[in-house]
This record gives structure tokens, sequence and C-alpha cells, in this order.
């Protein structure tokens, strides 16, 4: 699969020319090369045949996100509100302009589900999905960055994607435009700005959303280690009147050197380390595998 989605490209190449660097776009026009992944058949589906609920469901135009109410029947069972999309409404709205948006597709379909976690084990990094199944012309958002990197396959239809040339620019005054014909490939880095136009027939994309480790992440697997066997329970010795001696307090001094020694050991092998421990926790479940894991025997 992950030869369909990158060609000819080598994964060394795709690392040190784009990855965290600059947009790619893999031109094609093959209506055939993806389209085993999603078909009218799983569309009708989701839509219909399961009753896929807001927030899975979701219908935005130009910018706006309409509210489940202009497209959805609203149950009650036991205080909680269920929402059940109504088909002429949903069509309406798609005819009016606004596009279907499919969350966690790689939850809801097994082939999207393996192509997650096929991208998950190439970039080493959680991968959700989005369809976005868009009207002739259809404009979702208004110019936006996001705040990881994405890969966008897409499956029929035309999108043109508007991308400023450089990272963190929002000038669209010159911006490439990337033309994503069926079977199209485009990766596009954290930080890069964009807006989309639907060619001149439906279409529909697949999002998969990257999500990058961060600073942030580092920090928490440090904080994970560092707490270890401290105290935490333990109440600081502070007054209410203010006093106390609160940094030379035995939970503080030991965090002190834990946090000292924790800096010190930073090592390029032990931020990777944290990072990879990171990503087994909070990566995409495998719905399919965990339930096959708990119903058949090892």
């Amino acid at each position: 699969m992950l030869d369909r989605v990158f060609g000819d490209l080598g994964k060394d190449e795709f690392f040190e020319r784009y990855w965290l660097r600059a947009p790619l776009l893999i031109p094609r026009h093959d209506p055939v090369l993806f389209a085993d992944l999603i078909d009218a058949d799983d569309i009708y589906e989701l839509l219909y045949t399961r009753n896929s609920r807001f927030p899975e469901l979701a219908l935005v135009q130009n910018n706006h996100t309409f509210p489940a109410k202009s497209y959805c029947r609203e149950y009650r069972s036991d205080g909680v509100s269920v929402h059940i999309p109504i088909p002429e409404k949903l069509i309406a709205l798609f005819r009016g302009g606004a596009t279907i948006q499919l969350r966690v597709l790689h939850t809801g379909l097994p082939k999207i589900g393996e192509v997650a976690h096929l991208l998950e084990a190439y970039f080493e990094c959680p991968i959700s999905a989005i369809g976005f199944l868009a009207p002739p012309a259809a404009r979702s958002f208004n110019s936006h960055v996001d705040p990881g990197g994405t890969l966008v396959i897409q499956v029929f239809g035309t999108k043109m994607w508007r991308v400023p040339r450089h990272i963190h620019s929002n000038d669209f005054s010159d911006a490439m435009e990337l033309v994503l014909g069926p079977g199209s490939v485009l990766y596009l880095p954290p930080g890069w700005w964009h807006d989309t136009i639907g060619g001149g027939e439906a279409s529909l994309g697949l999002s998969f959303e990257i999500r990058n480790h961060t600073l942030g992440d580092l920090v928490a697997e440090l904080v994970r280690d560092l707490e270890a066997g401290l105290p935490l329970a333990d109440p600081l010795p502070l007054a209410p009147n203010g006093s106390g001696n609160l940094a030379d307090c035995d939970g503080v001094g030991q965090l002190r050197d834990r946090l000292q020694a924790g800096l010190d050991g930073l090592t390029d092998d032990k931020v990777r380390s944290l990072i990879v421990r990171r990503f087994g926790r909070v990566r995409m479940p495998n719905n399919r595998d965990r339930f096959l894991d708990a119903i058949l025997p090892p």
C-alpha cells in the first residue's frame, strides 16, 4: 500500500527533503489507484446504514460548521443527547455546497484503518483519518494552519490546494496552486497555511492527520520518569501566613535532585526512547485487532 502512496519516492529521500521541511505533491490522474479504500457503498453505509452521528459526521461550508440540528434528528436516552442524520436534509445541504466530513475513519473502515497503521509505522507518529466528501467548487474552510502535518490521498474528483511558498506565511498573493487529481498524494508539514477549492465535480479526499511529536510530549514523558518514587501525596510545609521552609523540605529537595539528574541525562538516545514510549501509549487504537485479541485464543 505504501508503494501506491509514495510511488518511486524512497523513504530516505522523503525524510531528507520533505519531512517537517516542505510540501510534497505526487500528482496523478488514476481514479482506480485508491478506489478500494472507500467506495459509494462504504459512504452509504456510513451515512445511512450505520447511522453515523454527530460529531463523527459534520457539515462545513465557507468556514461555517452547520449545527447538528440543521441536518439531524435529536434523540435523548438516559439524559444523553444523540443526533442521527436525516438523509433529505443532508443531501440538500450537500447540493447547496456543504462538505460532508467523515471523522475518525481509521476506526470506522478497516481498509482506512490499515493505511493509518502503516503510516504510523512509517512516520512513527499517531495517525487519524478524516474523509472530505465535497460537492463541486466546494470551499470548506478559510485559509488556516493545522497543528500537525497532513498526508492527503485524493480518492476521486479534483481539489486545488493553495499553499504559500514559505512556512508560517499566510501571504497567498503568490501561493503555490497544487492540483490533486484522483490518485494524487499531498504531504503538508505542520506550520504551512493553506486553503482548498473543489473542482468541477464532486470529490473525496482522505486526510491522514499526523500527530507530530512536540517538546511538550518530551516534557510529559520526562515528568513521568521524574515523579516515580517521589512522595507526591506528602503535604508541603506551607503555613497559612506564608511561612515555611519550602525550598529545603525533603520532597522539594528530592525533586530538585531528580530534575538535575534528568536534565543531565537527556542524551539523544534518551530523548528518542521517551518519545517512542509516548508514541506507543497515545497511538490510535486498532479496534479490529483489539477486538480479535479479546475474543480469540492466542
